[in-house]
């Protein structure tokens, strides 16, 4: 039981590191926001996105993760991204 608790206190600390940069992640979202929206540049910019895309397919494979998995997980940030940037399109 020892070893289990073990376990799942190394998740838990995994999983605060993955908040925390999410975290992270969403306040450079906020500065891009800005950027945009100042040049009176669209949210979405399909090229980046499909390069996104790309770029963190070839990361999970590198690591033996399930494409599937990742590619819904960054589909959820990047559509919460996407609304984060629309906050400042006025």
């Amino acid at each position: 039981m020892n070893e289990l608790k073990k376990y799942r206190k190394l998740i838990d600390d995994i999983d605060g590191k993955i908040l925390f940069l999410l975290k992270k992640r969403f306040g450079i979202v906020r500065k891009i926001g800005v950027v945009k929206a100042a040049a009176q540049m669209p949210v979405m910019d399909k090229k980046r996105l499909k390069e996104l895309y790309r770029k963190r397919m070839d990361i999970a494979e590198r690591y033996g993760l399930p494409k599937k998995l990742i590619k819904k997980i960054y589909k959820d940030i990047v559509a919460f991204s996407m609304v984060q940037e629309k906050k400042y399109k006025g």
